[in-house]
């Protein structure tokens, strides 16, 4: 009996029918219809609510099991893949018909006591036939396949739900419909377990991913076995054991927690918190640098102040006699000639001057109160800055945050270095012979040695901020690159070859900009001095000094000569890298000796340009404290000395 649900939706757009089913087991569905008119899989998702899971787990299989196997396929369906399914909030999504499997996992989800949304997908000839319908199931969505196609709806419901939440597809047995479903996961990027030993396409991909011939002439099975994200579950064994396998890797596929990942994960961490300490280095470095020359400008505006101060009688007097001369001349200060209807006035040529510095001197006495203020107002800021330089050299050296940085990003290079040779399979991670340590086990005992390292500096003493966006990073991959799968020598040549080149060719302009910004800024500074000591203001030199001073300091800490060098030297050998590759003929790229030659050689070059550039930025860290000092001692002379000879001003 199927009953209709009001639905109490406040949206605008139409709503589907919803409706309810009940099953002889007093369990009851809801349904809706997906019609030529009706195609929306969002308003399917908001009518049906089932925006709350946490993960979805496809379920691809629908041929018959038997004896012993059903009995063991049981278990591993209840207490593996649902019990899974009910921890992780994950929903469950299968045909819905009732076969042995789907009533596997119909009965394992009420064991569960029915925690975990259960899906089927199926004809919209089964609306009417209940009795075909897997009993435990808590929605279904039925396809008029009389106007859509089945395969593409379903497909459009796994699609809706990957923009979502993370997909896994599990295999038991399976049919052509099956195939199908495991091609579409293939191409969507989503991990696939297969079971084995559970028949049919399971069994025959299995044998195809562990003995794999020279030719498979299925096309869809070449290209799953190709492409696919593929985990091999082997169901002999100790029963609990296997039940407790199979949730483990369940629950590390659907979490996203493969050691791949976990790579990423501290690769993103070390970069992030380098980009951290780095800019921290800056601000403390250019506040130095800020205050440096300020309290270098306000010493000579504060001595120049002082000067005209002290000379203020001096100016007065000058003022007054100035006013007498004017008063005794003003009868002859004109000398009128009278030529026809012409009136000429003659005024002394060599009294502008005089009159302007005059002026210039009355305005001085006129606000000698305001300029004594203004001196003591620059006597307490030139006590309090070399304070603060004092107080920022102390934090710059208590936390150090300039070897951190560097620290921090050597480790982030290293680990990223380990996961492109892990993606392209080169060097110690192509060999996967029985015996011997996996890919992933080489991956993770790489990563320990590389966060061991790190722990035995100063690292300790600052925490790591965790990250929380998407893995991997976006700003970190070349654009078509997901960072997970393995990458051909082809596309590692892209992601990973040509990706950082451009990267170098792109900065390497930037570079040469910065660089010719900050050189012509030294040489205006410069100039700008040499007119001062022209016009006779040389006190005013220490200053233009003080600016080229901390140019040259900012360029020197910025290494930007040296990285533009770097930068193109880098850029050079990969594209040498890149030539060499290229002209390799097809079957030579096919041999794995080049293949590691290729990853590696584009490996060492990046490391070498980091490397060098590392070293470089050790060496003027280590020296920028002894400037910092002599700067800091500068202008603490500057302001306890107190000048004799001021007649310059």
């Amino acid at each position: 009996m199927i009953v209709p649900i009001p639905n109490n939706s406040n949206t605008v757009s139409p709503a589907l029918p919803i409706q309810t089913i009940f099953f002889s087991n007093h369990r009851k569905a809801q349904t809706v219809q997906i019609t030529e008119e009706m195609q929306d899989i969002s308003q399917v998702f908001e009518n049906l609510n089932l925006f709350s899971s946490n993960a979805l787990i496809n379920l691809a299989g629908s041929q018959c099991l038997e004896g012993e196997t059903n009995g063991r396929m049981a278990q591993l369906f209840s207490r593996s893949i649902a019990a899974v399914a009910a921890d992780l909030g994950a929903a469950l999504l299968d045909n819905g018909i009732s076969n042995e499997i789907n009533a596997l996992i119909g009965k394992g989800v009420a064991d569960r006591r029915y925690k975990s949304p259960l899906i089927g997908v199926c004809d919209a000839a089964f609306a009417d036939q209940k009795e075909k319908l897997e009993p435990n199931h808590s929605h279904f969505i039925f396809v008029d396949n009389k106007t859509l196609n089945y395969k593409d709806i379903f497909n459009k419901i796994v699609d809706y739900f990957s923009n979502q939440l993370p997909i896994l597809t599990i295999l038991v047995g399976g049919d052509d419909i099956a195939c199908e479903q495991v091609l579409h996961s293939v191409r969507q990027g989503f991990p696939i377990i297969i079971l084995n030993q559970t028949g049919y396409l399971a069994n025959e991909l299995v044998t195809l991913k562990q003995n794999p011939p020279e030719f498979i002439s299925n096309p869809m099975h070449a290209e799953i076995i190709a492409d696919g994200k593929l985990y091999l579950f082997e169901n002999e064994g100790t029963l609990d054991k296997k039940i407790l396998e199979l949730q483990r890797l369940i629950r590390r596929l659907l979490r996203g927690d493969t050691t791949l990942r976990q790579a990423w994960e501290r690769f993103v961490v070390y970069d992030e918190n380098a980009s951290r300490h780095q800019k921290n280095f800056r601000h403390l470095q250019l506040a130095i640098l800020f205050l440096s020359v300020i309290g270098t400008g306000l010493a000579l505006l504060q001595n120049s102040l002082d000067h005209h101060l002290d000379r203020a009688n001096i100016y007065k007097q000058e003022i007054e006699e100035y006013g007498k001369q004017e008063k005794s001349l003003t009868t002859h200060t004109e000398e009128k000639l009278i030529i026809g209807n012409t009136i000429s006035t003659n005024k002394p040529k060599n009294g502008v001057k005089a009159t302007f510095k005059l002026t210039l001197k009355h305005w001085f006495i006129w606000g000698e109160s305001f300029f004594h203020t203004m001196s003591e107002i620059l006597r307490s800021f030139i006590i309090f800055i070399p304070i603060m330089i004092t107080a920022l050299l102390a934090a710059a050296n208590r936390f150090n945050t300039g070897a951190k940085w560097l620290l921090l990003r050597g480790s982030a290079q290293s680990v990223m270095r380990e996961i492109f040779k892990y993606r392209a399979r080169a060097d110690h991670y192509f060999s996967n012979e029985k015996g011997q340590p996996t890919r992933e086990e080489r991956l993770a005992e790489r990563l320990k040695d590389i966060n061991s390292s790190l722990l035995q500096t100063d690292i300790n003493t600052s925490a790591l901020q965790s990250y929380k966006n998407t893995l991997p990073p976006l700003n970190c991959i070349a654009s078509n690159d997901d960072g997970i799968s393995r990458l051909s020598p082809e596309q590692y040549l892209s992601y990973r070859l040509e990706d950082q080149y451009n990267y170098y060719v792109k900065k390497t302009s930037q570079l040469e900009k910065k660089f010719k910004q900050l050189q012509w800024a030294i040489y205006i500074v410069g100039g700008i001095g040499t007119l001062l000591a022209a016009f006779g203001m040389e006190i005013w030199i220490a200053l233009t000094s003080s600016l080229v001073a901390a140019f040259g300091t900012y360029l020197e800490y910025q290494q930007t000569e040296k990285t533009l060098i770097k930068y193109n030297r880098a850029a050079f050998e990969l594209n040498n890298v890149k030539t060499w590759w290229i002209a390799l003929p097809a079957f030579a790229q096919e041999d794995q000796t080049n293949i590691d030659s290729l990853v590696m050689r584009t490996e060492q070059i990046l490391n070498s340009e980091f490397s060098d550039w590392m070293q470089e930025m050790q060496n003027v860290l280590s020296s920028l404290k002894e400037k910092q000092q002599k700067i800091l001692k500068n202008n603490v002379s500057n302001i306890e000395e107190k000048p004799d000879k001021t007649n310059n001003v």
